[in-house]
């Protein structure tokens, strides 16, 4: 349980030391049946929210990877978009598209060099210092028709939206080892819903370009609804 509070940490360390509820300064507090009240009347007092974890996330502010995303691309694309060749300058190499295809379980083999055969919305290209260029176009590549550069995280979250729109999530493995469930996710996750899964559990590594959670098995159903909710993903 997070609280947000205009209040500075030497006020609000004397606060709770004065409160009974606690010997310090804490962020996140497990709070005793008995301490919810003394807890809601000083949280009140100090101007306080209660913060979920999606609202701390940051899941409120963000849709989920679906068609509306997608929908909100296409209309950002039309009102600004950029013309042909404009996010050429100092790139490393040719455009890449991303294209959903089932019979590849990663978000990583997924994209594919761009051919004139090759046809698709969202484009990457490295920069000449390392980083990724991603760009979303009406189907062609960035240097053929007007586009708009996408972040990485809303390019993240766009791989998520395509590929529910074609029906081909990518892989997902859960297994259970006595109270736990091991998960690895073969994408690469938005910042919002990343940050969902490390408060209801633990990221554990990046194994062969999965990214390997453990969840307690009684939250398991909450944490797998919400990523097939927000992100087309079944576990």
């Amino acid at each position: 349980m997070g609280a947000e509070c205009p209040l500075n940490d030497t006020q609000l360390t004397s606060c709770f030391l004065n409160s009974n509820i606690t010997t310090g300064l804490t962020r996140i507090l497990n709070l005793k049946d008995s301490d919810q009240e003394n807890f809601d009347q000083l949280l009140d007092k100090l101007g306080g929210v209660i913060l979920s974890p999606e609202r701390w996330a940051g899941m409120d502010k963000v849709n989920a990877a679906d068609q509306e995303w997608l929908a909100g691309l296409d209309s950002r694309l039309k009102d600004q978009p950029r013309p042909p060749g404009s996010l050429d300058n100092e790139i490393n190499d040719g455009w890449r598209v991303y294209q959903s295809d089932k019979a590849k379980l990663l978000q990583k083999a997924r994209w594919q060099k761009g051919s004139n055969d090759k046809q698709g919305y969202l484009w990457r290209v490295w920069h000449v210092r390392g980083w990724p260029v991603f760009a979303w176009t009406a189907g062609n590549s960035p240097d053929q028709q007007e586009s708009i550069k996408l972040s990485s995280d809303d390019a993240c979250r766009t791989m998520f939206a395509l590929d529910r729109k074609y029906g081909t999530p990518i892989a997902c493995q859960a297994t259970k080892e006595n109270n736990i469930i091991q998960v690895k996710i073969g994408g690469f996750l938005p910042r919002a819903e990343y940050r969902y899964l490390a408060i209801k559990g633990k990221f554990t590594e990046k194994k062969e370009d999965y990214f390997c959670f453990q969840f307690k098995t009684d939250i398991w159903t909450q944490v797998s609804k919400m990523l097939d909710d927000r992100l087309g993903v079944q576990g």
